[in-house]
């Protein structure tokens, strides 16, 4: 409703006709016909006897007064003005601002009053007790244990926090810990007491039952179910319980994965290398390590660095381990084309080695230099990015210390170095042995046939053959 109307109807909005004066009727009617396109601005001009930009002005004015009153307005209320919107914020900022201070006022006061109760005694005392008196108070709810005295502590530190006080103040005021205030706060939330009953229950074992229950939930969920979880999926079963069954559980298909899993033993070293590079940051970009080791004893014959992992990198890695340390009776590599480049087999057959790779996506099979590269990735991270130079001369220091500083248990606490150092010289017909390969290997082909598998799978068995049926290399355990 509306002060004009006082039905409350919308008032019109008809504008009626503007009256001219007598005076700005010529100038009225020239500006009329220089919009309408009747005169030109000149010719208004000289008609008025004004200036042309002076008139033009007039003009524009007029323009843009008829273009402001034809213009459509926005859908809605009316904006407000600037000044009150700032305005506006302005007191609500203050407002909030004397709201804060008011409870800040209270909460300084409430804890005054509090910290003169609790210097007087009245709150966060615990007088001594004699030898088997009794403190507690009776309760008249079941709920609480102590009377409900835990609670009324509980909720005055919340009243404390909400007044601006910290926890950790809250805490001390009341005479309780933090950790006791957080454990609170969690039971209150479950709908807890806050307060339990002081000591453990008597403790049963679990029958032969919960036992089984537990271990099958455990290994059915391959040890990712929490002991919490485990405590209420197993009646009876305390969380402390069902912690020490899930460990136990864990530590048997630990030791059952260990028992089934299988070893490939090489007898003596230098009769298998390994060759597998791992990719290095440095300060001018990427690079590759490339380490040769022994597949006996974790001994790293040639240890290089490569800015490209190319076949020129490989025959040149592979050329210099063969000069340093002679040629063993097998390369074993990855399928990568690097490693099978004609320049590269040219190289072995030229000193009468074999190459051999293992099943396609079965990093396994490469398990001595797999592991031995966890060791290599240590020294890498350990250097940062820093010159290929650098990183060369660095990871050869750091390699041959790891070669001739570190004892094994499973050397017999010696150094990889040592037994490197005093391995026998292995006589062995290369002739004789590449022709048994390819014997074994014409059989495979003929008696098993090889569709659907690598090409190379036939020659990789009977390289393996071969090694086992001179005692160069045993098989333990499953697959492997």
């Amino acid at each position: 409703m509306t002060p004009s109307d006082p039905k409350g109807r919308k008032p019109p909005t008809y504008e009626p006709a503007p009256v001219v004066p007598t005076q700005m009727v010529e100038r009225f009617q020239t500006i009329q016909d220089v919009m309408s396109g009747q005169l030109t601005v000149s010719e208004g001009a000289r008609r008025l006897g004004m200036s042309r930009n002076h008139f033009q002005t007039l003009v524009h004015r007029a323009e843009k007064a008829v273009l402001e009153s034809v213009t459509p307005k926005a859908a809605g209320r009316p904006a407000r003005p600037v000044r009150e919107v700032e305005l506006q914020a302005e007191l609500s900022r203050l407002q909030k601002e004397n709201e804060q201070l008011k409870m800040r006022s209270e909460a300084v006061e409430r804890l005054l009053n509090l910290a003169g109760d609790w210097a007087r005694g009245k709150i966060g005392t615990r007088a001594p007790r004699a030898r088997g008196a009794k403190t507690r108070t009776p309760s008249n709810d079941p709920e609480e244990p102590d009377g409900g005295v835990a609670r009324a502590a509980w909720e005055e530190a919340c009243r404390q926090v909400t007044q601006g006080a910290t926890w950790a103040l809250a805490a001390r005021l009341i005479g309780a810990s933090l950790a006791t205030l957080r454990r609170w706060n969690q039971r209150a939330k479950s709908s807890e007491p806050l307060k339990q009953r002081p000591g453990p229950g008597p403790r049963t074992l679990p029958s032969p039952e919960q036992r089984q229950l537990a271990d099958d939930l455990v290994r059915e969920l391959d040890g990712q179910i929490g002991a919490a979880a485990l405590s209420k999926s197993v009646v009876g079963l305390s969380r402390r319980e069902a912690a020490k069954l899930k460990q136990q559980t864990i530590t048997t298909i630990e030791a059952e994965r260990k028992a089934a899993a299988g070893r490939v033993i090489v007898a003596a070293p230098d009769i298998i290398r390994g060759f597998d590079p791992v990719f290095a940051e440095a300060a001018e970009g990427r690079r590759y390590l490339m380490p040769v080791a022994d597949a006996a004893v974790p001994k790293r014959t040639t240890v290089d660095v490569k800015e490209r992992y190319d076949a020129e990198a490989v025959y040149e890695v592979l050329k210099k381990d063969i000069e340093d340390h002679g040629a063993p009776l097998v390369y074993r590599m990855d399928r990568a084309k690097q490693h099978d480049h004609p320049k590269v087999r040219a190289l072995l057959a030229t000193h009468k080695v074999l190459r051999l790779c293992g099943p396609a996506y079965y990093p396994q099979y490469y398990g001595q230099l797999e592991r031995q590269n966890r060791e290599h990735r240590a020294v890498l991270d350990a250097m940062g990015p820093v010159e290929t130079s650098v990183m060369a001369a660095r990871c050869r220091e750091k390699i041959a210390a790891i070669d001739t500083r570190w004892p094994r248990r499973a050397l017999g606490w010696r150094t990889a170095h040592d037994i490197w150092h005093n391995r026998p010289r292995l006589t062995v017909d290369r002739d004789e042995l590449y022709r048994d390969v390819q014997r074994i290997a014409e059989k495979i082909r003929q008696e098993n046939g090889c569709r659907g598998f690598p090409a190379d799978m036939a020659e990789r068995l009977a390289i393996e053959a071969a090694l086992t049926k001179r005692g160069f290399l045993s098989r333990q355990g499953g697959r492997c």
